[in-house]
């Protein structure tokens, strides 16, 4: 039986890791009523299986098949399951139920051919495009083989564009006028997707079409209902903050925080306005202020295992307001804690605190070094690029104490793919 588990394409033998995405996923079962709601209770499901917690894990395997059944009209049986047979395959097999598992082993011999159905590549591209770059580009290739094979499934095609546009974020590009069509066409084809919408009047409004009344109206339709990550909440930031007002998008949040008080997500997303507006503008009122802390410190409280940035943020905020002695007791916490987080993460602490050093305590040498300890770390992010990018101007600074040591640090420094 060992070797048919091991064959299987589902979660158990893609070995990805995505306990991270917890809190994500369960914002999402909350408030989702997207067409990817089968998908997202078989990631979770894995993720309480990594965690230990078995019974939840087959509750949501559970759930994943009826919603797959209720999405398909109650059409029990069909390649859209074969994904979550083998997650319960393998999981009643780690609890001892032999039975059970040849039983759902035997469901896919009849719902699979030699070759995997298309069902199967787009959720493994649904997988894999929450990761970095690397799993992005294998996502596409997955979402290009489904689409091949069945060019009619409006979702499959919106979330390719959507990983398109997080690849070309990823490698720190402009969305190209390939793209920007690409987009465009997409949301012709998928006129509910509030993430294309949002994208589209960027579009427009970058050829100069004045689309300030559409995107006050799509705004206060994105938040009608509680946010998830399905909401298009990030391009719609992008938009306010370039576009409008970064103010107006903070009182359309807030209204709806009045509606929707226990919405947890849709305070993370208050905090990160907040955040916007106090690190873009100087000119903010105590009241704004204390708004910003409160609801960062509130979100921190929420999310308590997946709070890292945010913290980062919060030392930033007391750092931009004046407040350094809070700042400082902040990021020395932070730094207390740096050896238990993974690269990506400590590369942001150190990346954040090298510009709090620079700009607000003036020591230029120690942010230098925070710089080069955040670029030291081997993994590829925008925290690490941008370091890199500071320091490589330093290095063209002929009266920089520190030109010397940084120059040969950037010959050493190897390079990531």
């Amino acid at each position: 039986m060992e070797s048919k588990l091991e064959a299987l394409e589902c979660h158990f033998t893609w070995k990805l890791n995505p306990i991270k995405f917890r809190d994500e996923l369960e914002d999402l079962v909350s408030n989702s009523t997207s067409s990817w709601m089968g998908h997202i209770y078989n990631l979770l499901g894995f993720v309480f299986y990594q965690l230990d917690l078995k019974d939840e894990a087959l509750r949501s395997f559970n759930q994943a098949k009826d919603t797959f059944c209720r999405l398909r009209n109650n059409d029990d049986e069909g390649p859209w399951l074969v994904v979550n047979y083998g997650n319960l395959a393998w999981l009643y097999h780690k609890l001892g139920d032999e039975a059970e598992a040849q039983r759902y082993l035997s469901k896919m011999d009849a719902l699979t051919s030699e070759h995997p159905p298309p069902e199967v590549y787009a959720e493994k591209a649904w997988n894999l495009m929450k990761y970095g770059k690397t799993q992005k580009l294998l996502a596409m290739d997955y979402f290009n083989k489904a689409i091949k094979m069945q060019p009619d499934t409006v979702e499959w095609q919106t979330s390719r564009v959507v990983n398109l546009v997080n690849i070309s974020k990823d490698l720190g590009e402009v969305i190209s006028a390939d793209l920007w069509e690409e987009i465009r066409e997409a949301k012709e084809r998928d006129p509910a997707s509030m993430y294309l919408a949002a994208y589209d009047l960027i579009r427009r409004a970058k050829t100069g079409e004045d689309i300030k009344d559409e995107a006050r109206k799509l705004a206060r339709t994105i938040f009608d209902k509680p946010l998830t990550r399905y909401s298009g909440i990030e391009p719609l930031q992008s938009l306010f903050k370039d576009h409008l007002s970064i103010d107006d998008l903070i009182i359309v949040a807030e209204e709806a925080l009045e509606r929707y008080p226990e919405a947890r997500f849709n305070k993370r997303c208050t905090a990160n306005f907040y955040k916007t507006k106090i690190f873009h503008t100087n000119d903010n009122s105590p009241d704004a202020i204390n708004r910003s802390i409160s609801l960062h410190l509130e979100v921190i409280r929420l999310y308590p295992e997946t709070s890292w940035k945010k913290q980062i943020y919060l030392a930033g905020i007391y750092a931009k307001t004046n407040q350094q002695d809070t700042a400082k007791q902040k990021f020395q916490e932070l730094l207390q804690r740096a050896p238990d987080q993974d690269h990506e993460e400590k590369q942001m602490l150190y990346y954040y605190y090298a510009l709090n050093l620079y700009f607000n305590q003036k020591e230029r040498e120690e942010s230098t070094r925070y710089y080069m300890e955040a670029a030291r770390i081997p993994h590829k992010s925008f925290y690490r690029d941008q370091s890199i990018k500071v320091l490589e101007k330093i290095q063209n600074q002929n009266k920089h104490p520190m030109r010397e040591e940084v120059t040969r640090f950037l010959a050493e420094l190897p390079t990531l793919d």
